[in-house]
C-alpha cells in the first residue's frame, strides 16, 4: 500500500506528491480526475500552431490542447499545464504573461518544473522499492507502463533514473518498415543512465535488427556499438521498437 506522505527532491516534487496523497495515489493515474481535482477545464484545438502541443489559460482556468494528439500524450501536456497552473510561483508569472513573455533560462526553469510536476504525478504512486525489485529488464518497462498508464518510452526513463543498478537506455529512430525503406542502422535520439552507472560515450547509431522484442547476455556477442557498455559492466540487452522508435535498455 502506498504511504500517505511522500518528500521530493525539489517543491515541484513535494507538490505532485501532495495532490496524490489527495487523490489516494491512484494506479493507474486518472488524469481527468486530477484536471479536476486542480480546478481546470479542458479544450481541444486544431488551430494551435503545429509546434504547440497545448497552452493554459490561468484567468480562465483552460488547458487548451492541439487536436489529435495521442492518448499518451494528450494526458502529458494536461499533467504539464495542470503543473503551471498548480505551482504557485508558476501561476502568478503566467497570470502576468505568456511563457512567451519570459527570458530564456526562466522560461527553461518552468518547464523543467511543470515537466517533474508531470511525471511524479505520472509515477509517484508506483510503491517505494518496485524499481529495484526485480532487475531491469524490457519486460518490467513494459509492467511499469502497465501499471501507470505511462508510454513505454516515459517508463523506460523512470526505470533508468531511479535504478539503483548500473543501466543504460537509447532511445533511437525507428528501423523502419510498414511503408517506411528499412536501413542497416538508426540514429541515437538520446540517451540517459541511472546515477551509479558509469558515463560512457552514446553511439551515434545502432543496429537497424531490433525490431521489435530481443534479447542478449556477454556469452551471445554483442553488437559493436555496445561493446563499450560491457566494457564498464553491463551483461546484458534488450529492445523495444515501435514504428515511432527504437529503444535499447542496458544493465
Amino acid at each position: 500500500m502506498a504511504p500517505t506522505v511522500r518528500v521530493g527532491c525539489s517543491a515541484a516534487e513535494d507538490a505532485a506528491y501532495a495532490v496524490l496523497a489527495e487523490l489516494g495515489f491512484p494506479l493507474p493515474l486518472d488524469v481527468g480526475a486530477v484536471r479536476e481535482y486542480l480546478g481546470l477545464d479542458l479544450e481541444r484545438d486544431g488551430g494551435l500552431p503545429p509546434a504547440i502541443r497545448g497552452v493554459l489559460d490561468v484567468r480562465a482556468r483552460v488547458i487548451v490542447i492541439q487536436e489529435g494528439l495521442g492518448r499518451a500524450a494528450e494526458e502529458h501536456v494536461v499533467l504539464h499545464e495542470g503543473g503551471h497552473y498548480h505551482l504557485p510561483r508558476h501561476r502568478a508569472l503566467l497570470y502576468r504573461c505568456s511563457a512567451f513573455d519570459l527570458n530564456p533560462s526562466e522560461r527553461r526553469r518552468l518547464e523543467a518544473e511543470a515537466n517533474t510536476f508531470a511525471t511524479v504525478l505520472r509515477f509517484g504512486g508506483v510503491p517505494d522499492g518496485w524499481v529495484d525489485a526485480a532487475p531491469p529488464s524490457i519486460a518490467r518497462v513494459s509492467a511499469l507502463a502497465d501499471m501507470t498508464g505511462a508510454s513505454f518510452e516515459a517508463a523506460l526513463r523512470w526505470l533508468v533514473q531511479r535504478n539503483r543498478r548500473p543501466v543504460w537506455a537509447l532511445v533511437c529512430d525507428a528501423a523502419g518498415g510498414g511503408g517506411r525503406r528499412a536501413r542497416d542502422t538508426v540514429s541515437v535520439r538520446y540517451g540517459y543512465r541511472s546515477t551509479v552507472a558509469p558515463p560512457v560515450p552514446w553511439p551515434t547509431e545502432v543496429s537497424a535488427q531490433w525490431s521489435g522484442w530481443s534479447t542478449a547476455r556477454a556469452t551471445t556477442g554483442w553488437p559493436e556499438a555496445l561493446a563499450v557498455y560491457q566494457a564498464v559492466g553491463a551483461t546484458g540487452w534488450g529492445a523495444y521498437a515501435t514504428a515511432y522508435w527504437t529503444c535499447v535498455l542496458l544493465w
